[in-house]
């Protein structure tokens, strides 16, 4: 018999449960992203909750105790995209950038969001009046103006420009990046070749605000 001591088995990594929090946010995620999944394949109305939750992998009792309604369901996607849509962005990190560098990273944030699936579902749904998407999207927007303007103060502040001339040019900026992304472009290509001019125009009207401030010298 030899007086070689084996080594010890590998401990096996402690499988930590999650808890019952955790579940449920993993499931309305699941839940959103199918939801989001089956209006991209045939529109607002195939997203029946038999639909979304056989996509998603859960029963229909488990999408009916995350949203209690179809309606609840598709006004969620909404929010998501929303909240995504006007995300704080480390504006504070371009603080010393150049503004063609603010400007940039906001269109861009802008640009992924109007080109995912997400915001083409919301469109989508929006399209029918039934669906009730545009009524829910349009209390968000009169209910968080001050978040939706955030960014663009924060990225902004050292120019001065009045919070009316700083809504317009945001409200500009959101329409063509929006534009670019949601109409599908035969050969495609549009938006990589036209972002360097529409960065100038919007620099170019930050630019020309803020010289409008009191008590700065025009040049």
């Amino acid at each position: 018999m030899s007086g070689r001591s084996h080594p010890a088995p590998p401990k096996r990594p402690v499988l930590r449960r999650r808890t019952q929090e955790q579940r449920s946010a993993a499931t309305r995620a699941a839940l959103l992203r199918a939801a989001v999944a089956v209006i991209g394949d045939g529109g607002w109305a195939a997203a029946t909750t038999r639909q979304v939750a056989a996509r998603a992998g859960v029963s229909r009792g488990a999408l009916q105790h995350t949203f209690a309604s179809r309606a609840e369901l598709l006004g969620a996607v909404a929010d998501e995209m929303f909240v995504k849509l006007h995300a704080p962005l480390e504006t504070a990190a371009l603080a010393g950038a150049p503004l063609a560098s603010r400007v940039a990273m906001i269109l861009d944030h802008y640009h992924r969001i109007y080109a995912s699936a997400l915001y083409r579902a919301v469109v989508s749904a929006s399209l029918d009046p039934r669906s009730g998407v545009r009524r829910q999207l349009q209390r968000r927007v009169n209910e968080n103006q001050d978040l939706m303007s955030r960014n663009w103060q924060e990225a902004f502040a050292d120019l001065g420009i009045a919070d009316q001339d700083l809504h317009a040019t945001r409200r500009l900026a959101m329409s063509l990046v929006r534009g670019y992304a949601i109409v599908p472009a035969s050969g495609g290509g549009y938006w990589e070749r036209d972002v360097a001019e529409v960065q100038a125009l919007i620099v170019g009207r930050l630019e020309r605000y803020g010289r409008k401030r009191p008590g700065r010298p025009t040049v």
